[in-house]
């Protein structure tokens, strides 16, 4: 896929091309990357190019990943941590604004997505004895101080939030009493480490 920026005041300055992925499903957890190639090569002034995701329909789309300026000619390759949205499903797009010139383009290749189980040993066996597994969180979304987490069939051991960029706001030994007090509104990854794996779930704090 190739932007073209040739043509004074068509393909530039500061004109936008966006190109938009089907939606993904990703409510099966783990990690998720999605990997790619571009090529960007001409004036320092050539604007920028963004991976952008929406977990809401389209409604609202955050940066994940931006490249700006001459990055010589050649290949080069990127690869977007999407673990923060697992448990629920996502559309990416790629976001490009020319600079100030027709010496500009710039293309993508190769692009794929790559996952991961995010259980380990008894979670994907289904002969287990403990195919009772649970976890549940509520209330969610949550309005107040306290996250109520359930666990049943293994021991949870610690517990991890990310932001919906993937950073680690909050972590500590595990309780089923989890205070998100100090957490701003929007929306968050919890996961729960146990002795047999770690789960993750999606929770909105309002």
């Amino acid at each position: 896929m190739f932007v073209e920026a040739s043509g004074n005041g068509t393909g530039y300055p500061n004109k936008r091309a966006i190109l938009n992925s089907p939606c993904l499903d990703l409510s099966a957890g783990g990690t998720t990357s999605f990997n790619f190639n571009y090529h960007m090569y001409g004036a320092t002034d050539m604007g920028s190019i963004a991976l952008e995701v929406s977990d809401d329909n389209g409604a609202s789309w955050n940066s994940v990943w931006s490249q700006t300026g001459n990055q010589g000619n050649s290949w080069q390759s990127a690869s977007v941590d999407l673990s923060a949205y697992a448990g629920g499903g996502v559309q990416l797009r790629f976001n490009r604004v020319t600079g100030s010139t027709w010496q500009a383009d710039i293309a993508i290749d190769n692009i794929s997505v790559t996952t991961t189980n995010p259980f380990n040993g008894i979670f994907g066996d289904t002969s287990s004895e403990n195919t009772e597994l649970s976890i549940a969180i509520y209330p969610n979304p949550v309005k107040g101080g306290n996250l109520t987490v359930d666990v049943l069939g293994v021991t949870a051991t610690e517990y991890v939030v990310y932001s919906i960029t993937g950073q680690v706001v909050d972590r500590g030994a595990f309780t089923n009493q989890l205070d998100v007090t100090a957490l701003s509104a929007g929306v968050y990854m919890l996961q729960i480490n146990t002795d047999q794996g770690k789960f993750i779930e999606r929770f909105v704090k309002e």
